[in-house]
């Protein structure tokens, strides 16, 4: 008997995640809307992520673990598990963040409402304890806002689309990867391509404020270099 796919596929990437992983994966499984999949894909930890993720396969069928032999970075990892998604749907978390109980279920109304849309929505923000400490509102994907302030506005952990817009849109795996700019490049191809980005007012995933994350740690000068250098061929091309 061939099994139901999936209504909508979380995607996961992880890296030595050992100490949030379990919280983002526990997350999706609690989902109110139940015919889901998590794709955990780790990206050759070297800690103990390895554990938390075979624990949650062995205890739950809807977690798919993949296992990436050499360490290529956020971006491949994504792109990874896009393409291993059984669903028509995807949903973006990075493994220290949180996935709102509705989180599935709102998306997917919004998602048999308007097939292709790009979906995001407001995020709570959590602690390392994850304590609510805070929130971001959604704001509207603006490309002419997005392309002369070098911020997009949106929290990439609330994203969700098709999987064909992943496959023609992949994520980058090079340099921009490399720093963590990978969300932000890949929410500007979109916005280039005329996407249609549908926003809702409703708390679909939760940030967490950790220090030790890549947008805290990296580089903030190689960061605007690198907007920079990206934001000036969009100037040429138009």
């Amino acid at each position: 008997m061939r099994m139901k796919a999936p209504d909508i596929s979380f995607i996961i990437p992880v890296y030595n995640g050992e100490d949030f992983l379990a919280e983002a994966i526990a997350s999706c499984l609690s989902q109110s809307h139940k015919n889901i999949e998590v794709i955990v894909v780790d990206d050759a930890s070297t800690d103990s992520t390895w554990r938390v993720i075979e624990h949650y396969a062995k205890e739950d069928k809807r977690v798919r673990p993949v296992f990436l032999e050499q360490n290529k970075g956020r971006g491949h990892a994504r792109n990874v598990g896009n393409k291993a998604a059984k669903s028509r749907y995807l949903a973006v978390l990075d493994a220290d963040d949180l996935s709102d109980k509705f989180r599935a279920e709102r998306c997917l109304k919004i998602f048999k409402q308007t097939p292709g849309a790009v979906v995001h929505g407001c995020a709570a923000i959590v602690d390392t304890c994850s304590q609510e400490v805070g929130g971001l509102v959604m704001e509207k994907f603006e490309l002419e806002r997005s392309v002369k302030e070098g911020v997009n506005r949106l929290v990439h952990s609330t994203m969700a689309y098709p999987k064909s817009i992943a496959l023609k849109y992949p994520y980058d795996e090079g340099e921009y990867a490399k720093i963590g700019l990978d969300d932000w490049l890949f929410q500007l191809r979109l916005g280039i391509a005329n996407c249609k980005f549908v926003g809702s007012d409703k708390i679909l995933s939760a940030y967490r404020r950790n220090p030790a994350g890549i947008s805290k740690t990296r580089d903030q000068k190689v960061v605007v270099e690198m907007k920079t250098k990206e934001l000036e061929k969009l100037c040429v091309k138009a």
